[in-house]
């Protein structure tokens, strides 16, 4: 087995899956940030406390134009009158919605491990997108152990579209670690002495 393949072993075995029940961001502070394709900026839109039930943050252009909806294991986003994020030819990644600092409220070594997302609705290529650009799909999500990255651009969002994603989460088991860890040594170990 290759050094890469026990090091993923490893990690697995830090992490292992295990009842979301009980995990909970209401309570929680999360940071709303976007990125733009523009200018490959980054800037913060809000920070709000998570509620449920309940909108934590409404955009508004010159009406409102979306709802963002945290739950105790999920985010919704909500399309009150249509909008898009426009393609720029910049060679930066395309615009995206970030939702940083989440931590599950009474479980501080609780992480995301996935995600699991849902959409309904019309949600298409902006009439600017690269000719052949994908549909929306789950690939338009991304996380770390403590955030999600929704790609929105060049998409455009009908009246009525959701997004919603749900947080996979997991506590690690005490003594994984240092089991994955020792199993990672034993078998370098004995790698080295086949050379």
């Amino acid at each position: 087995m290759s050094r890469p393949l026990l090091l993923s072993a490893a990690l697995l075995a830090l992490v292992p899956a295990s009842s979301a029940v009980g995990a909970t961001l209401v309570g929680d502070t999360v940071e709303i940030w976007s990125h733009a394709q523009l200018n490959d900026s980054e800037s913060l839109r809000d920070t709000v406390a998570v509620v449920d039930p309940g909108v934590e943050y409404t955009a508004t252009i010159t009406s409102d134009i979306y709802d963002l909806d945290f739950g105790p294991t999920s985010i919704t986003l909500t399309t009150k009158s249509p909008w898009y994020s426009p393609w720029f030819n910049s060679g930066f990644d395309p615009t995206a919605q970030l939702y940083r600092d989440l931590d599950f409220v009474g479980e501080p070594d609780r992480k995301i491990v996935g995600v699991e997302v849902e959409w309904t609705g019309s949600i298409t290529p902006e009439d600017n997108a690269p000719l052949g650009y994908p549909a929306f799909s789950a690939a338009a999500v991304s996380w770390t152990e403590d955030s999600v990255r929704l790609k929105t651009g060049p998409y455009s969002f009908a009246e009525g579209s959701t997004v919603t994603i749900h947080l996979l989460t997991a506590v690690p088991e005490p003594g994984a670690a240092c089991l994955a860890l020792g199993g990672v040594a034993i078998a370098a170990t004995r790698r080295r002495s086949r050379r």
